[in-house]
């Protein structure tokens, strides 16, 4: 399996936990999960990918803290 399709299969995972837990958080991560998916798709090494995952699951993670 291709590493675009991890991604996306994880996110679609938090996606659908999401919707059974009721916060934003699990949505927040999945955004970050999707992105790197399509990094991963245009070609990007492993760990670009990761990074790319790492900084926009904090991110997104933190402005929902900082908006709550």
């Amino acid at each position: 399996m291709e590493a675009h399709w991890i991604w996306w299969l994880a996110a679609v995972v938090l996606v659908i936990a999401e919707i059974s837990s009721g916060t934003f958080y699990l949505i927040a991560i999945a955004f970050g999960l999707a992105v790197a998916g399509i990094v991963a798709y245009v070609g990007v090494a492993w760990n670009g990918q990761a990074a790319v995952a790492a900084v926009l699951c904090s991110a997104s993670v933190a402005g929902i803290v900082r908006v709550l």
